[in-house]
């Protein structure tokens, strides 16, 4: 099975298009690859010159291991 397809915030659309192939979605991930958002059909359709990190959508909310449920909650 092929990794995820992923792209970094100053990519531009249409690097992203071409990784993502025949996928629907390109994870935006930064040097780390902590996630920062998801490029999804329609986001992967709009301008090939933008960057990813204007057309991309937020990633979803995550906390590291270490982090307490008190301190999530704050």
């Amino acid at each position: 099975m092929a990794d995820v397809p992923t792209c970094r915030l100053d990519d531009t659309v249409s690097s992203a298009r071409q990784r993502a192939e025949d996928w629907a979605t390109c994870i935006v991930v930064n040097e780390g690859g902590i996630v920062l958002g998801r490029m999804f059909r329609a986001q992967l359709e709009a301008d090939p010159n933008a960057r990813v990190g204007e057309v991309m959508r937020p990633g979803p909310s995550t906390f590291r291991p270490n982090v307490t449920a008190v301190e999530m909650l704050e």
